[in-house]
């Protein structure tokens, strides 16, 4: 008997009757282990030498562990299936090593839709687990764990909110500071002045005024306005005309709260 672990046990009745009698499908219920919260600050990261993380296995899921690992001794083969992203790839992991797998071997089936075909061609072409998407997720984890854990108090004791981390912290304070500009922003009148121009044979080109006796205009007032009005005729001369095609590179991110340039708030090197 072969015993694939899933993470939802609503999957398991129809992925094993994709699979047949010779496999017994289980679930792990989502995220068998998490950080402790042992250590300097009560992180569960060794932050004084290298970021170690110290995974343990959550109370809530040490029954489902247990079962786990009756069902693994009398299974010939263990196969993990979990989800295939960062997060299923690191329940993977986590199952791998509290189940005493070989990660190097162990088989690791990816299917993206519950149906016959892609559970038996993902069960054709299995794969192993991919450590990079595992420190991702890790390093995703340590993310919320260092900058949420002790700012989750303050919140909770300031405001009421139930937690924060790199995802609420960094957005509340993009938050804080769209209300501070908006706050401190002084209106000022200003006006723009438009024509349409008529090019003949149903074509018409819209200007802008850009610049008056060559410098770039600004106008607070509609006296302003109608003083540059009464200059302009009612005929243009089309000077000259360039078409051009802009390409504008998206910008790249940057940190809600700034750091020292180059160094990352956690990992002390260049940010990912």
């Amino acid at each position: 008997m072969k015993l694939v672990i899933v993470e939802s046990p609503n999957k398991c009745q129809t992925i094993g009757s994709f699979l047949g009698k010779d496999y017994e499908v289980v679930a792990s219920q989502g995220h068998i282990c998490d950080l402790s919260k042992h250590g300097k600050g009560g992180l569960g990261i060794d932050v004084e030498h290298g970021f170690q993380p110290d995974f343990v296995v959550n109370k809530d899921k040490e029954k489902i562990v247990h079962k786990l690992k009756e069902e693994s001794k009398k299974a010939d083969e263990v196969i993990l299936a979990t989800d295939p992203d960062r997060e299923g790839e690191a329940i993977a992991w986590h199952l791998a090593r509290v189940l005493n797998l070989p990660v190097d071997t162990t088989k690791r089936l990816a299917f993206h839709e519950i149906t016959r075909p892609a559970i038996l061609s993902a069960l054709e072409h299995p794969s192993h687990i991919n450590m990079n998407l595992v420190e991702s997720q890790e390093t995703r984890r340590m993310y919320d764990r260092v900058i949420g854990f002790k700012l989750s108090t303050l919140l909770q004791r300031k405001i009421g909110s139930p937690s924060a981390g790199r995802v609420q912290s960094a957005t509340l304070k993009l938050i804080v500071d769209n209300d501070r500009e908006i706050k401190a922003f002084q209106p000022k009148e200003y006006w723009t002045i438009d024509a349409t121009l008529d090019l003949g044979d149903g074509k018409t080109l819209l200007v802008s005024l850009d610049k008056v006796d060559g410098r770039a205009v600004e106008i607070h007032s509609k006296a302003e306005a109608d003083a540059i009005l009464s200059r302009i005729g009612k005929t243009m001369d089309i000077v000259s005309l360039t078409t051009s095609r802009k390409s504008v590179a998206s910008k790249y991110p940057v940190y809600a709260v700034p750091f020292p340039y180059g160094i990352d708030p956690i990992l002390g090197s260049a940010p990912l």
